[in-house]
């Protein structure tokens, strides 16, 4: 079975980097340019591996990290 990753960055280019070559590696990504979004997507799919940029506009990756901990706990 494949795992669930989220790759949360403000930059397209990185997100997609990521995802081609994660997926490659039979991982499932799902993408989202910022914090609001990767915490909206985690409430509604089983994510097992979380890669956040530290500074991003707005929320960084770390008060997401803190926002992701609260919602799984």
């Amino acid at each position: 079975m494949s795992a669930n990753l989220l790759i949360v960055d403000d930059e397209q280019m990185i997100r997609d980097l990521l995802c081609i070559t994660l997926t490659r590696e039979n991982y499932t990504c799902f993408q989202c340019s910022n914090a609001d979004e990767g915490l909206l997507l985690i409430k509604n799919h089983d994510i097992d591996l979380a890669l956040l940029d530290v500074m991003m506009p707005g929320s960084s990756g770390l008060e997401l990290l803190k926002d992701l901990k609260k919602t799984k706990s």
